[in-house]
């Protein structure tokens, strides 16, 4: 989990592919105009990325499929409707960019990734007011256990996990 805000969630966004390495990534919006938007940001930003959603004809979303699963695109986003479906291996992270409505479309979305027995991350960004929400989502999805708060270094480079230890106890914190 990622504690982020509207205007620097693009930037970490792309902090997190780049820092991270990855390079078969999904990313997670709730509505086509987001989902639009983003693909166009982060093309303008040089990554090879296009985009899934409802106003898409099938033709047009075979072939976004295919292109990504040829390894022609490093990222795709999508909306919840039109990822369905989706079967993709060595799928190396998901991005929540949007905190889910549905609990149902969380699961979905985060399944996406560690397929046939392949490690993958999933990052969930939320807002401080979705905070409540997010607890709820984890909690029903039963995923409180698996899922960690992280935060950017002090030079925004590489992701952390939050320090939610008593201050007298020591603690190494994990880099991934």
């Amino acid at each position: 989990m990622l504690e982020t805000s509207g205007r620097n969630k693009l930037s970490d966004l792309a902090q997190i592919i780049i820092g991270e390495g990855y390079k078969r990534v999904m990313v997670f919006c709730d509505t086509k105009f987001n989902t639009a938007t983003l693909a166009n940001q982060l093309a303008r930003l040089g990554f090879s990325v296009d985009c899934l959603h409802g106003d898409l004809s099938q033709k047009e979303r075979n072939q976004i499929m295919q292109n990504f699963r040829d390894g022609k695109l490093a990222i795709l986003v999508a909306t919840d409707v039109a990822a369905r479906g989706i079967d993709v291996s060595d799928v190396d992270a998901v991005i929540n960019y949007d905190v889910p409505e549905e609990n149902e479309h969380y699961t979905h979305r985060i399944g996406r990734t560690g397929r046939a027995r392949k490690q993958g991350a999933s990052y969930l960004f939320y807002t401080k007011e979705e905070q409540k929400r997010v607890d709820q989502l984890l909690r029903l999805t039963r995923n409180t256990d698996d899922c960690k708060s992280v935060k950017f270094d002090f030079n925004h480079e590489h992701l952390k996990i939050e320090d939610t230890a008593p201050a007298d106890k020591f603690q190494i914190k994990a880099y991934f």
